[in-house]
């Protein structure tokens, strides 16, 4: 084998300064100088810059936004919200709460790899009926203590549809940018004769993000990276509370196959 001489990337150029190399005197992301873009761009524009190589269009933009904030706040009950919450409380490192709490959005259940699953799972069946497929999986079967996930993306949270998640996929499907992914899901989601199956955060991330043009695995690392703020944001406000501000369930609260 014979190894490359040098890292390369299409994304940055450095212009390197002439007195020590190893510093730059400019910086362009994808051709474009970095203060061109800190006075003509949004921060969301420079986001999807640097990952598609890039500026979104209006509408783009208007999408990326709108999902960037319906995911901002993964919610309080959410299992990442709540780990960062502990660490901090716990007297965890700052520095440790946003990696605790993305290290726990990363997983399967409402995380990083359920949102690539739901990808998948959205790629594979754009082309198939959305009614007929909903009808072929039998949304409406599901224990109330099961997790309700039908498919990846879609299902029930705590035995019930998603209010909040089902609103902002039905918000995000109507921009002018929501494309085929958006729309198929909407259909889906609204074929099953189940009311309480719907969309997850997890499915209407993947759908957004694939009618944006990213790839399938661009979305677990967007969907961690987009979760971030709120995750940091808990973690931090908790870092100013005692331990005895967390509840501490009693052994007697515990379900075990013995006590069941």
């Amino acid at each position: 084998m014979k190894f490359a001489e040098k890292i390369s990337t299409k994304i940055c150029y450095e212009k390197p300064n002439t007195e020590n190399p190893f510093v730059a005197d400019e910086s362009y992301i994808h051709g474009y100088n970095l203060f061109d873009l800190m006075q003509n761009c949004s921060g969301i524009d420079v986001f999807y810059l640097i990952f598609r190589g890039e500026l979104p269009s209006h509408e783009h933009s208007q999408l990326f936004n709108a999902l960037m904030i319906g995911l901002i706040n993964p919610g309080p009950r959410h299992p990442a919200s709540r780990a960062a919450m502990t660490a901090a409380v716990s007297k965890s490192g700052p520095e440790n709460i946003l990696p605790i709490g993305l290290l726990s959005i990363s997983g399967q259940h409402l995380g990083a790899i359920e949102a690539y699953e739901a990808a998948k799972f959205l790629e594979n069946n754009i082309d198939c009926e959305a009614n007929a497929l909903a009808e072929t999986y039998s949304l409406a079967s599901h224990d109330e203590n099961e997790s309700g996930k039908t498919h990846t993306g879609f299902g029930t949270r705590f035995g019930s549809r998603d209010p909040l998640s089902n609103r902002l996929a039905n918000h995000l499907a109507m921009l002018p940018a929501a494309g085929a992914h958006l729309a198929w899901g909407e259909q889906f989601t609204q074929s099953t004769s189940n009311p309480s199956l719907g969309w997850l955060t997890t499915g209407l991330a993947a759908a957004a993000l694939l009618d944006l043009g990213f790839h399938r695995r661009d979305i677990s690392g967007l969907f961690q990276l987009l979760s971030a703020p709120g995750l940091l944001a808990y973690g931090l406000e908790q870092s100013f509370k005692q331990v005895t501000d967390m509840p501490f369930i009693p052994d007697e609260r515990y379900e075990t196959t013995e006590n069941r």
